[in-house]
């Protein structure tokens, strides 16, 4: 029985999208190399090249004919979107829609600096202010 399709990237699609959202348009040995400095082991090149098509066909990426024959990726997926989508099927299937619960959760498990905070709270003020506005 085949595995369902997941809603959201896998790990190494996630690297490979910050990859692509840093550097930009790029070839297969260009993220190749980019994913060997942050990967414990280094993928051949034909399996980056595997994903990246994978990731075409399932349209995170999209690809051209570059200069030499070879292919370059472009990020489709847009990595706020890509983050929001990701987060909120997080509080939904863990939090039960829960935002707050999700954010006490973190509150609770993380250690923050107070820069963290600080931002934190503008939020969370900024949020509260908002609301007011459109409930007036």
């Amino acid at each position: 029985m085949a595995r369902p399709a997941a809603k959201h990237p896998t790990e190494l699609e996630l690297q490979i999208l910050h990859i692509l959202w840093t550097i930009g348009p790029a070839n297969g040995r260009q993220v190749q190399t980019e994913l060997a400095k942050s990967q414990s082991r280094e993928l051949a090149y034909t399996s980056v090249v595997t994903i990246l098509n994978i990731m075409t066909r399932k349209r995170y990426l999209k690809r051209r004919k570059g200069e030499g024959g070879s292919f370059i990726y472009t990020a489709v997926v847009n990595e706020k979107t890509n983050a929001g989508r990701m987060l909120r099927d997080l509080v939904d299937r863990v939090f039960h829609g829960s935002a707050s619960a999700l954010l006490l959760k973190l509150l609770e498990d993380k250690h923050l600096d107070p820069d963290e905070l600080a931002k934190l709270r503008e939020i969370v003020d900024g949020a509260g202010e908002a609301s007011k506005e459109r409930r007036s």
